[in-house]
């Protein structure tokens, strides 16, 4: 039975280890790994013999280096990837990368990288560092997105209906409101351009932000120097499963028997929309109605781009992903 773990190939030439009698390079090279059932079945432990085809190993996807240095691969294997000519798999299979064990083959198109963003994120951000031009085509995706859902939504609202809902979250007394009805009617007659323009500088100002908060968070957690670029792809793709959120927000909208629906549909993938259903005057009607459940997901696709950009463990991984959102919801949440 062989296994294969690939990460990249590349130049066929490399440093001949005398001692093993395969071939080193300082590149990521290939070394497949073979054991033969019964042998898989003893659990026994990883050999090479100098005059054999393949080194004999459990079947491993993910091993540490520290690991993989106790292991009895000869001297100059550890120090480099190797692969073994002779694989009947005819091709070369990548041993370590970085000092991992890796399966993940990054994304080669940018259709490809919008599919594994949902179905395999680790290919997507193992790709990002060499496709700058598909963060901004994935921003840009997701700001026009957004407007879309935006016209949709309140395109088709009256502005007394608009104005009816606001005075009823903001619980003015009757005088004061009526006071602010004339400017109230004047600006929601035009909120749906507001909102869109609005909705164009959030769309880069949050993910800028966002990255900022993780490039400073990284040296205090983890220690390590990702550049504030890399973190600006990250952050951004990370913000791309709100497009099903803006695409939830058109179906309801087309779905709904009359255009004039409560403002608070609007961010229906809130804590407060989804579970909570907490009545407007609550105390924690706001914080509740501004927490997106997108949110946590958003945080898992940065701990998983951390674990591709490091061996770290998942808990300090998810602190750094939440770490944002624990901060703002935090604080807001002691001064409720």
């Amino acid at each position: 039975m062989h296994l294969a773990l690939k990460v990249a190939s590349v130049e066929e030439r490399g440093v001949y280890d005398q001692n093993s009698g395969r071939e080193c390079a300082p590149h990521h090279h290939t070394l497949p790994l073979a054991m033969p059932s019964r042998q898989a079945a003893a659990g026994a432990t990883p050999s090479v013999d100098g005059t054999a085809d393949h080194v004999f190993a459990p079947p491993i996807t993910l091993l540490p280096q520290s690991v993989a240095e106790l292991l009895p691969w000869p001297a100059a294997c550890r120090a480099f990837p190797c692969y073994d000519r002779s694989s009947p798999t005819g091709r070369q299979e990548t041993l370590f990368s970085e000092g991992v064990f890796a399966m993940s083959q990054p994304s080669q198109s940018f259709a490809a990288a919008f599919s594994d963003l949902f179905l395999s994120p680790r290919n997507l951000f193992s790709a990002l560092p060499a496709h700058r031009s598909w963060t901004w085509a994935a921003l840009a995706l997701l700001i026009v997105a957004q407007i879309v859902s935006i016209y949709v939504f309140f395109g088709p609202m009256s502005a007394e209906w608009i104005v009816e809902q606001q005075l009823a979250v903001a619980n003015l007394p009757a005088n004061e409101a009526e006071a602010a009805r004339p400017t109230l009617m004047l600006v929601a007659a035009n909120i749906a351009h507001i909102t869109a323009v609005s909705s164009l500088l959030m769309g880069v100002l949050f993910p800028a932000l966002l990255a900022l908060a993780y490039f400073l968070g990284e040296r205090v957690l983890l220690g390590s120097r990702q550049s504030y670029r890399a973190w600006f792809a990250i952050a951004v793709w990370a913000q791309l499963p709100q497009l099903l959120n803006a695409a939830g927000l058109i179906v309801l909208s087309v779905l709904a028997a009359s255009p004039d629906q409560p403002l608070a549909v609007a961010n229906y993938a809130s804590l407060n929309g989804l579970m909570l259903d907490l009545p407007l005057g609550h105390a924690w009607y706001n914080w509740a109605q501004a927490f997106s459940l997108f949110f946590i997901w958003g945080s898992v696709l940065i701990a998983i781009a951390v674990r591709v950009a490091q061996p770290i463990a998942w808990g300090r991984a998810l602190l750094l992903g939440a770490m944002p959102y624990l901060l703002v919801f935090g604080v807001w949440a002691v001064l409720v």
